[in-house]
């Protein structure tokens, strides 16, 4: 019998996911069958979890059980750090990993969710650096996300040259031109209130298509801004 390659199988897996995610009816019905695929063999679990594991935070059962994991990938020093600062229990132990899960990572919408109550910031910034410096292409952004220097993270500009949608209607983002240098392909942006450099960050876009603005004092400029990317 002839075995299907890597790639044919990646995207089976890949359309089932889709297909399954994209209607809430097929997700709660055939969710627990994308889970399923990881216990066939080796072979499928190392195609599948890359998949699962693009949107973290949207097949989590326990969100305990995601923070550990996520933050199993701290290094050494950096667990020892928070546990002496208190910000994480002294009896805390690594899990023993056995993808370096936090790589697949694409979308982060709502990571931010995995947080316990009262996190402190240091924390927070920790785990976001994480996912700066280590996803190769993060397709979304959590709004708060954004509240820290996230460009100013090693690995920026590659984790975040890809940047499909972005959320700023719980958030500040502080430098929208260097965002601007980095993101060209950002399609969907979403903001509560308008801030004077949105426009360079948009006209810099190659495929922007959706753009919500629910506060707007400066709708003039962001209505040239959209004008100048569709004749550039």
């Amino acid at each position: 019998m002839t075995e299907l390659n890597d790639d044919v199988l990646f995207y089976i897996f890949q359309d089932l996911y889709y297909l399954i995610t994209s209607n809430s009816n097929n997700e709660k019905k055939y969710k627990k069958s994308l889970y399923f695929c990881l216990f066939v063999n080796k072979h499928w679990c190392e195609i599948m979890v890359p998949i699962l594991w693009s949107y973290p935070y949207k097949h989590v059962y326990k969100k305990e059980s995601l923070f550990n994991i996520i933050i199993s990938h701290l290094s050494d020093n950096s667990i020892k750090f928070l546990k002496d600062k208190n910000i994480i229990e002294a009896n805390f132990q690594k899990q023993k990993l056995s993808f370096k899960y936090i790589k697949f990572c694409r979308y982060l919408n709502d990571i931010h969710k995995i947080f316990p109550i009262r996190s402190s910031n240091l924390l927070k910034e920790k785990i976001y650096k994480l996912f700066i410096s280590e996803c190769s292409s993060i397709k979304s952004l959590s709004s708060e996300m954004v509240c820290y220097p996230i460009l100013k993270y090693p690995g920026a500009n590659i984790s975040l040259s890809n940047l499909y949608e972005l959320d700023f209607k719980s958030g500040r983002l502080n430098d929208y031109h260097e965002l601007a240098q980095i993101c060209r392909s950002i399609e969907k942006i979403y903001i509560d209130l308008s801030r004077p450099n949105i426009t360079e960050l948009i006209e810099m876009q190659k495929q922007i298509k959706y753009i919500y603005v629910k506060e707007d004092d400066n709708c003039e400029k962001i209505d040239q801004a959209l004008v100048f990317v569709r004749l550039s």
